[in-house]
């Protein structure tokens, strides 16, 4: 217990400190953390749900990636990250995200040699995880467990700029079986570190409870996720500062997403199909992810809270005398062409022998 007179001198001198530019908030590029700080304040925690493979563990890489880039933040060299990776192993996040980077299938990361450009690319897009600021958690482990890694590795850098801990996925820290209370303790250790920690910041991934699904349909609001749909929701949201659902509504076997007057979402009209007799317009769905954020804690009432990212470049075509927009993707289809072809197609590799004098100590890779 703190006699608020001996303690406010120093948050006051943090908000001079934030007017005069001597601190900043965070940066991300991600539109749905710019409101209202246009980037993070410590203590911060970010909740990000969605539906199997709408992109939530990608997503969490490519926050990664930006909170850590000294062109952003010209702080990040001074930054360190912890990641329990409960879901993935390391091999097959690396695998998503240079599928990502180089937009090409995931087997052909694998299965093909990259490129000189590609090497270059991949040598730049992993640069991040091999700078000793990324710490990875990828074995079982209980909520006190948890507490207790993190309580250290926070003392152990508080004199960094800034200290992200992520968890994909919350629910999977289960140590005895009772998923409830793990959940509980979990987010119990949450409010705990932030308040014993100025520096730090959380981010934690969550897949969305069998309500979301059973609402699905097309042109029907009562589709759009709500901050109910995590799965252990209420918990979540008690500690959450921002929660963002993901939904890949066209994956989900829905061609026209949502139903609403064209001025709701004045930024979209690309996306938006034409008006029906009730003046109301849908969003089609195909290579679009649609990011709902159902929880902005500091923001203002009205603030943007649906924002969308193409998968792949779309490209307009008419289709109509009346000139009608319809943006279709080709890549898509040559993709799905690529899956229904010849099953015996070469891949390049039948003709690759191994090399019995190189071992594994030997390997150097160009990238």
């Amino acid at each position: 217990m703190r006699n608020l007179k001996d303690i406010l001198k120093k948050e006051k001198k943090k908000l001079f400190d934030y007017q005069q530019g001597n601190i900043r908030p965070i940066k991300t590029t991600r539109p749905y953390l710019q409101e209202p700080w246009e980037g993070l304040l410590p203590k911060s925690c970010i909740v990000i749900g969605g539906h199997s493979s709408a992109g939530k563990s990608y997503e969490l890489d490519m926050l990664m990636g930006e909170l850590l880039d000294v062109d952003l933040n010209p702080d990040a060299a001074d930054y360190v990250w912890l990641n329990f990776s409960l879901e993935m192993p390391l091999f097959s996040l690396m695998v998503r995200y240079l599928s990502k980077v180089l937009q090409i299938p995931k087997e052909q990361v694998i299965m093909k040699k990259f490129t000189e450009e590609q090497n270059v690319q991949v040598r730049e897009a992993l640069e991040v995880w091999q700078d000793g600021r990324y710490f990875l958690q990828d074995e079982p482990t209980s909520p006190n467990e948890y507490f207790e890694l993190v309580d250290t590795f926070c003392k152990e850098n508080m004199d960094k700029k800034a200290i992200f801990i992520s968890i994909d996925h919350v629910v999977l820290l289960d140590g005895d079986g009772n998923t409830t209370a793990s959940v509980n303790s979990v987010l119990r250790h949450t409010n705990t570190l932030k308040l014993r920690y100025d520096n730090v910041y959380f981010i934690y991934l969550s897949q969305l409870s069998s309500n979301f699904f059973g609402r699905l349909n097309e042109r029907d609001n009562h589709s759009a996720p709500k901050d109910t749909d995590t799965f252990y929701s209420a918990q979540l949201n008690q500690i959450a500062d921002y929660t963002i659902i993901i939904v890949n509504p066209f994956q989900l076997g829905i061609n026209e997403w949502l139903r609403f007057s064209p001025e709701r979402y004045p930024h979209l009209g690309k996306y938006m199909s034409e008006v029906d007799k009730n003046n109301k317009a849908s969003f089609s769905t195909e290579g679009l992810l649609f990011y709902h954020v159902v929880k902005n804690r500091e923001a203002s009432r009205g603030y943007t809270n649906l924002f969308i990212h193409e998968l792949y470049p779309r490209t307009e075509k008419i289709v109509t005398a009346s000139s009608k927009a319809d943006y279709v993707s080709k890549k898509a289809k040559e993709e799905w062409q690529s899956l229904l072809g010849d099953s015996k197609a070469e891949t390049g590799r039948e003709k690759i022998e191994p090399n019995k004098e190189f071992g594994p100590d030997m390997f150097d890779p160009p990238f």
